[in-house]
């Protein structure tokens, strides 16, 4: 919860492959999921192997001695050994297959932190609060498209190619207990419920315009405030001036390099 409103948490997608495609080049379809190998009878981002080849695939760019395996029990969950699993992944990512295995892992973190770090301060220049875990960021809903379209653009200034992002619906406390399925159909009932949504202030124009004369104070109170300088609700005028100017910096404006 922030502020007692319910949240969502949106996520980076196989951003370290995505960083490494786009350092040689290599445009990548961004609904592709790059934890897929090909292995028979996969099942797209449900299918049980595929955590255990995400936590291999990231553990091989950050072992420049290859000596990571996965337990056996895990390797035989996925049916294959690991000279064969090893094959398999730099088989599947024969692009960039030098770099997974050349210890490429902490630069793609650098530059994964300053992705982060530029979500971060455009959400907050734009006065929405981010929680951040790792690549995925934390928001109210209803601010969700609008940090799916920041961390898009931002990976983009970085990379030169679109990214991956997917979203999930954090559980209040009284969504424990049911499933995901059940969750996000309760989510789409309110999405398509107006009642529910964000309003926008040209719709509460609108509405105000639209009411008896009676209510002529109240719309000069609002053209008052409205035109004035709104409180920020989580930095001072100061630090938002602050944030401005970074994000506007020949400094912040470089930060990002590729590898």
């Amino acid at each position: 919860m922030i502020d007692d409103h319910l949240t969502c948490e949106v996520d980076f997608s196989t951003i370290s492959l995505r960083i490494i495609y786009a350092s040689v080049g290599e445009s990548i379809d961004p609904a592709a999921d790059l934890y897929n190998i090909g292995l028979p009878g996969w099942s797209g981002e449900d299918d049980p192997r595929r955590k255990p080849i995400k936590v291999f695939v990231n553990a091989m760019m950050n072992d420049e001695s290859g000596n990571y395996r996965l337990p056996k029990t895990t390797l035989d969950s996925i049916g294959l050994s690991h000279e064969e699993l090893k094959a398999r992944v730099l088989d599947c990512h024969s692009k960039i297959a030098e770099k997974l295995t050349d210890g490429v892992g902490l630069s793609t973190q650098l530059i994964d932190s300053q992705i982060a770090e530029r979500v971060i301060l455009s959400m907050l220049a734009n006065d929405i609060l981010v929680l951040p875990i790792h690549d995925s960021f934390i928001v109210r809903r209803g601010m969700e498209q609008d940090l799916k379209t920041t961390m898009q653009n931002v990976f983009e200034q970085a990379t030169g190619s679109r990214g991956k992002v997917t979203s999930e619906y954090l559980r209040s406390p009284k969504q424990f207990g049911i499933t995901k399925g059940e969750i996000e159909a309760e989510i789409l009932k309110r999405k398509e419920d107006p009642s529910c949504g964000i309003i926008s202030t040209d719709d509460v124009f609108r509405a105000i315009q639209s009411e008896e004369p009676d209510n002529e104070d109240y719309l000069n109170s609002w053209r008052q405030w409205s035109q004035g300088s709104p409180a920020r609700l989580w930095l001072s005028e100061s630090q938002h001036k602050d944030v401005i100017d970074y994000l506007s910096s020949p400094f912040s404006q470089t930060l990002i390099n590729l590898l």
